[in-house]
């Protein structure tokens, strides 16, 4: 989960939604005027994160429309002032029509990939990026019927990249353990309860075990809502019965945050039918109370959280595809939120779905990144700065807000001596875990590993293995695990 925030894009339109008549508010916008770039045909999913290892965002955009000769993926890679190179597209296993990419290390060589769902073709594609932010060979796996979303995170604890997909059709989750260099195990599937649609991963009951969340798309009979399953994990990445929260109806994108602020995750789901935010406050053992309701514009279609005007608390964004425009709900920090605000979103009307959020240009401000799917452009919004994020300039040049990279105090080090890693953790929150590998791909001890809110974190290690005993002197790893985002760093320990 992008804890990510969860953001899933609907296949289907509804076009029986009337237009609403709201009228954009006449207030200071917290953006710079949208600039807009060219991208793929009917762009819907977005991803932000470090393709090439340069400490800048990159975006990566799935092409519903995509068709022969065109790219299913398109990425942009980031110049670092919050612009970006003319984009590359590339194939997928048919259509990339399902929800946002992922963004994370399936093989093991310390660079990002992308993990797209193809629903026509009912499979899920790995594009292996180069150390150049290229894309390399492709995987092609076989999912459930109208593969849809997809989630990727370490779900057994044994230090490689697993991954979830939501089928709709076949209205179940499959479940991909990984075992190592772009391999994996068969799936397995669970039984979905309405519409499979956005999955997330995300330790909800704090007992250092991820967690499964899918949001459903469809409404329950009689009650005329959509539901958020939600399934406890257990060792070994499997997940238990099912439980449901009521939200809104259409629950076609799932957010992750600590709203009220207290360390326990909750949740908010977008709501494309019934044009509202459900927002679910966590009691930290994987239930929550009952939903509470914010309005936002016509269709809201994609989500994202993040510190929007610099005031410490989170907030939340939506996309209106019928308006054109997104909707700001900005938190107060005790699991409430502000009456929306609405910005133009760079497109036209019946255009913004997906959407992404994360510091574009070093300024310490949380930017936005929107699909608009029938202008076919990507509209880039730069945060102009209501409020500066607690993070100073020094630790902005290493630590961008939503790059998962981690910042090692020193180096090399002593057995008995150490080092601190320190690393941020995105606006909302986010599961965290961080390893120390040999050289064989050993793993040699686990320094963290459960749900962080978001603000800079560190972590000491000693240099020691597990009980304190010493190792010997050589080349060993740190791999850490941000939400969806990966950094693997070298240490060297000398006598």
């Amino acid at each position: 989960m992008r804890l990510r925030a969860l953001l899933i894009v609907p296949l289907v339109v509804l076009n029986f939604l009337s237009p609403s008549a709201y009228v954009l508010a006449q207030t200071p916008s917290l953006f710079d005027p949208p600039v807009v770039l060219p991208a793929g045909t009917s762009p819907t999913g977005i991803q932000l994160g470090d393709l090439n290892r340069d400490q800048h965002l990159d975006l990566v955009v799935s092409n519903r429309g995509s068709g022969a000769g065109e790219g299913a993926v398109s990425i942009f890679l980031s110049n670092g002032d919050g612009s970006f190179e003319a984009r590359r597209d590339y194939r997928s296993d048919g259509q990339a029509d399902g929800g946002s990419p992922a963004i994370v290390d399936f093989t093991g060589d310390g660079h990002s990939d992308v993990l797209v769902a193809n629903g026509l073709s009912n499979s899920v594609s790995i594009l292996q990026a180069l150390r150049t932010g290229r894309v390399g060979r492709r995987i092609d796996l076989d999912a459930g019927e109208l593969a849809y979303e997809v989630a990727a995170a370490d779900l057994n604890m044994d230090g490689l990249t697993d991954f979830g997909v939501t089928n709709y059709r076949s209205n179940s989750v499959s479940i991909f353990i990984s075992e190592g260099h772009g391999r994996f195990a068969s799936r397995v599937d669970y039984p979905g309860h309405n519409g499979s649609g956005a999955i997330g991963f995300v330790d909800l009951n704090l007992d250092g075990i991820l967690d499964l969340v899918v949001g459903n798309l469809n409404n329950d009979s009689g009650i005329h809502a959509s539901t958020v399953s939600v399934r406890l994990g257990a060792p070994g990445g499997i997940f238990g019965p099912a439980m449901e929260f009521q939200v809104g109806r259409y629950a076609g994108v799932v957010l992750v945050g600590d709203f009220d602020e207290n360390g326990n995750p909750d949740l908010a789901s977008v709501n494309g039918e019934s044009r509202t935010v459900s927002v679910l406050i966590g009691d930290g053992a994987g239930g929550f109370a009952t939903s509470v309701d914010y309005a936002t514009g016509d269709l809201p279609l994609g989500g994202a959280v993040g510190d929007l005007n610099g005031d410490g608390h989170v907030d939340l964004v939506v996309t209106n595809h019928q308006e054109g425009t997104i909707s700001v709900l900005h938190g107060r920090g005790d699991g409430t939120f502000a009456d929306r605000q609405d910005h133009f979103a760079g497109g036209q009307l019946h255009d913004p779905t997906g959407i992404a959020a994360g510091d574009l240009n070093g300024d310490d401000r949380v930017d936005l990144v929107i699909a608009n799917s029938s202008s076919n452009t990507v509209a880039i919004l730069l945060n102009r700065g209501a409020g500066a994020a607690n993070v100073s300039a020094a630790q902005s040049r290493t630590l961008h807000e939503s790059s998962a990279r981690l910042l090692v105090e020193r180096n090399p080090i002593r057995g008995g001596q150490g080092t601190d890693f320190r690393y941020r953790v995105p606006d909302g929150g986010a599961g965290v875990s961080i390893e120390i590998f040999s050289v064989t791909g050993r793993k040699i001890l686990d320094l963290s590993r459960g749900y962080q809110a978001g603000g800079l974190r560190a972590v000491h290690w000693d240099g020691l293995a597990r009980g304190g005993r010493p190792l010997p002197a050589g080349v060993y790893f740190v791999r850490a695990v941000i939400g969806k985002f990966i950094s693997i760093d070298r240490v060297v320990l000398i006598d």
